[in-house]
């Protein structure tokens, strides 16, 4: 029971998102069920009260019943397009609101949810149940109320009838059905642009899950959210304009609906002029019984959609009560003037039981390059990821400028590092967008520079449309090399005190080897860094070697020193396969 419970609560969580358009809302439902439920009884009982006439030849009652029609299939043709439009234009600004708060609060999550989480299913979140939570508060839920408000009104007037099939039916909805099949293509259009909306959106989405810890060192939070705005947009217009074609459909349906009410009248005063008897409140309970037959083969359907729907929000729920990272709003340091990196018997555990990391210590002073070596799986990575921030450490102190890392807002210590890991994230885009990803209040003259300085404008130049050159998706339509210099001309253009670098040429051809060693050079020169070595030969220079091997720091001196005797790094260092 407690757990039904909690299903039910997940479910009516999401159904708060309605409450800024409650009113409009609630409004908007209650005058379709009066107008509905109208109809649907009115149409009996005005059906009875003219066939009775016709039978009686009361030429009085049926004028009267006459005008009674009209005005119904007037009234009807106006307000149900009328009200389907707010209706389903309240159901798709609600979706946007979900779609995006949902986004916002991704796009905050610790790095560790990217990491735990498979891709697909967030997606799958994002839009699979999305769209089926949008079933809940739309269409179904307001067929069902109107259901059972009809269904309970027409059990209530019933009356013991005779029926007589009606020939006109088949021939009046034939004849609506070849309207609305001219009409196919226009809707088609506006439901491939929503498709189209739906994969710009998903793509976005696969970048920005992709990429998530480009966006998390570079803050690109914001600028991501924004341009996710944009295409929910999209999504939301298209989809208000097919509210309006459905709507205009629905009220042109109305209308051979109510012709065909009109040839039901017809049969109907032929067969009491023919001598049938009671006709009139035949044809009443034929209609009335369906509405109470309607409402509860509604209701069924409802019930089993209802298990959907409640699956669909537990799912948006739990990702919404997954903790976003906590952003430490602190005031910002400015003392620069002894930039360093220093942990101190740091120790991390990712479940508090099995330690990846444990007495760690280092020191990387101002202006020094320190170099992190040793097998795969050491915890040279997760070591990055805590200078970073994107982790917090289990015991022990890890220092950024004398400072803390837990003593900074996570805007103040990103903005004071620049990562280049071994294969960094291209965005699906131009070559200017991504690399003024490093600053995107950049002018085209830094982003040149930039570009310049990491030896990337020289090909750049060469392509037919230089730096608007979409690149494609991860970059696919560059090398291994051009990858890497271009993000290193985002670090550049970030300029960033402190530099982290996975080291970024292991995987590259010898002449593309070239150029971004040279450029990694000259980003080098005048930072605080710290480097992942998978080829030793790089970091001869180091200032300091740190061996890390089994989450400890079991080594450290600088090249020569360590080459001395038998050590790890002599053996890493000799090895053929490291």
């Amino acid at each position: 029971m407690m757990s039904e419970k909690m299903k039910i609560n997940d479910y009516l969580e999401i159904l708060n998102n309605i409450k800024p358009r409650r009113l409009i809302y609630s409004f908007v439902l209650i005058c379709d069920c009066i107008v509905e439920t109208s109809f649907y009884i009115l149409t009996p009982l005005v059906m009875k009260l003219m066939i009775d006439a016709s039978v009686k030849s009361d030429i009085n009652n049926l004028k009267q019943g006459f005008f009674i029609v009209a005005l119904i299939c007037l009234l009807g043709i106006v307000l149900f397009g009328t009200f389907e439009f707010f209706f389903f234009s309240i159901m798709h600004k609600t979706t946007a609101k979900i779609r995006t708060g949902l986004f916002n609060h991704i796009l905050h999550l610790p790095i560790s949810y990217v990491e735990q989480n498979h891709s697909g299913d967030t997606i799958s979140r994002l839009n699979n149940d999305v769209n089926i939570i949008q079933s809940s508060y739309g269409w179904p839920l307001r067929n069902i109320i109107v259901s059972i408000f009809v269904g309970i009104t027409s059990a209530a007037v019933m009356i013991m009838l005779d029926w007589r099939v009606s020939i006109l039916l088949i021939s009046i909805g034939f004849i609506s059905v070849v309207i609305n099949t001219r009409q196919k293509d226009i809707i088609r259009k506006i439901n491939k642009d929503i498709q189209k909306s739906m994969g710009k959106y998903t793509e976005n989405l696969s970048n920005i899950l992709s990429g998530f810890f480009t966006i998390k060192n570079y803050q690109l939070e914001e600028m991501m959210l924004e341009k996710t705005d944009n295409i929910n947009n999209e999504i939301l217009n298209s989809n208000i304009e097919l509210t309006k074609k459905n709507a205009i459909m629905d009220s042109r349906n109305f209308l051979f609906e109510s012709i065909n009410f009109a040839g039901i009248i017809a049969l109907a005063a032929f067969l009491a002029f023919n001598g049938a008897n009671n006709l009139g409140s035949i044809v009443s309970l034929i209609f009335l019984v369906g509405n109470v037959n309607r409402m509860f083969s509604d209701t069924n359907s409802m019930l089993l959609q209802l298990q959907g729907y409640i699956a669909g929000s537990k799912r948006v729920t739990e990702l919404l009560k997954i903790p976003e990272e906590h952003k430490r709003v602190l005031g910002v340091s400015e003392n620069e003037k002894n930039v360093m990196i220093k942990l101190k018997n740091a120790a991390f555990s990712y479940d508090n039981e099995n330690k990846v990391l444990e007495n760690i210590n280092l020191t990387v002073k101002k202006g020094q390059v320190a170099a992190l070596v040793g097998p795969s799986g050491g915890g040279k990575s997760t070591i990055m990821k805590l200078i970073l921030g994107y982790y917090t450490l289990s015991s022990g102190q890890a220092v950024i400028n004398e400072k803390s890392i837990a003593d900074y807002s996570m805007t103040e210590l990103r903005e004071q590092i620049a990562y280049v890991p071994q294969d960094s994230y291209i965005f699906d885009g131009t070559i200017e967008d991504n690399i003024r990803y490093g600053r995107y209040d950049a002018d085209r003259e830094a982003i040149i520079e930039a570009a310049k300085n990491a030896h990337a404008d020289e090909f750049i130049e060469k392509l037919d449309k230089g730096y608007e050159t979409n690149v494609g998706e991860r970059g696919i339509k560059l090398s291994g090399g051009q990858r890497q210099r271009i993000a290193i001309a985002r670090a550049f253009l970030k300029n960033s005190p402190i530099l982290l670098l996975d080291e970024a040429t292991s995987s590259l051809d010898s002449e593309s080897e070239q150029y971004v060693q040279e450029a990694l050079d000259r980003l080098m020169k005048n930072r605080t860094v710290l480097i992942i070595a998978h080829r030793l030969s790089t970091i001869k220079e180091a200032d300091m070697i740190y061996v890390i091997s089994k989450g400890k720091n079991v080594e450290q001196g600088k090249h020569d020193e360590l080459m001395q005797g038998i050590s790890l790094y002599r053996k890493l260092y000799t090895s053929i396969t490291y």
